[in-house]
Order: C-alpha cells, then sequence, then structure tokens
C-alpha cells in the first residue's frame, strides 16, 4: 500500500511538473525568442577569463539557467510543451566550445527557422540575422 501511495505521489509531482513546463515554454519561450536582438547570433563574445568578476558572476548564472531550459526541453521531447525551442533557448545560454556552429545548423533548419521566425513576426520584430542562411 505504501509503494502505491509513493508512486500516486511521484505521479503528481510529475504531472504539475509536466503542466508548469507545458505553460513556461507557451508563454515564456516565444516571448524571449521574440525580443532577442536580431545580432545575437553573430555578436562577438568575450573570454570568460577577460570578464570582471560581476560580469563572471552573471555567466555563471546564465550557464546554470540554460542548463535548466536544456534539460527541460529534453523531456517536452515526450511531454507537451516547446521541446525543440526550449534546447535551442538553453544552447544559446550555455558557453560551450562549438555553440555558434551547433545554433547556426539548428536554426538553418526549415522547421526551426519557421518557428522562430513566426513568434519575431507575432511580435513584429525584424528577422533574426543567422549566419549561413541563405534566403
Amino acid at each position: 500500500m505504501e509503494r502505491i501511495e509513493s508512486l500516486e505521489s511521484l505521479l503528481i509531482g510529475l504531472g504539475i511538473t509536466s503542466v508548469i513546463l507545458f505553460l513556461g515554454s507557451v508563454i515564456l519561450i516565444p516571448l524571449i525568442i521574440a525580443y532577442l536582438p536580431k545580432d545575437y547570433f553573430t555578436r562577438t563574445i568575450k573570454p570568460f577569463n577577460q570578464l570582471n568578476p560581476l560580469h563572471m558572476m552573471g555567466r555563471v548564472a546564465k550557464n546554470l539557467i540554460g542548463t535548466l531550459f536544456l534539460l527541460s526541453g529534453l523531456i517536452m521531447l515526450f511531454i507537451p510543451g516547446q521541446g525543440i525551442l526550449t534546447i535551442l533557448l538553453g544552447l544559446s545560454l550555455i558557453d560551450f566550445t562549438g555553440k555558434r556552429h551547433l545554433e547556426t545548423r539548428i536554426l538553418n533548419s526549415p522547421k526551426a527557422y519557421r518557428l522562430i521566425e513566426w513568434c519575431r513576426s507575432m511580435s513584429g520584430r525584424e528577422p533574426l540575422i543567422i549566419p549561413g542562411r541563405v534566403e
């Protein structure tokens, strides 16, 4: 009987998490994509060791948030939510070698590009400048 009750609470917790991730992705992801600067993917990134301590803490926080988005996106591939966009957002926040190349490959896929440009057009924003994008 205890085992059934513990499984029941686990399922309730997973259900609540699923609803929160779904609502968060439906509301936050399109807003974040809509308000990215149009040159976001062409900007130069300063190396971590050239930052002052406050910016270093900000970069660490950004990476932690990006990791949460990445993990949430992976979960959303199996539950309701915008998994692909959430993964892309998480990857854009995390710093790692080859990041720009991976983002460019994802952004140049027709499905991801249509989703991102739809979010931007619905908010009246200009299209993103994406390296290697042929119109």
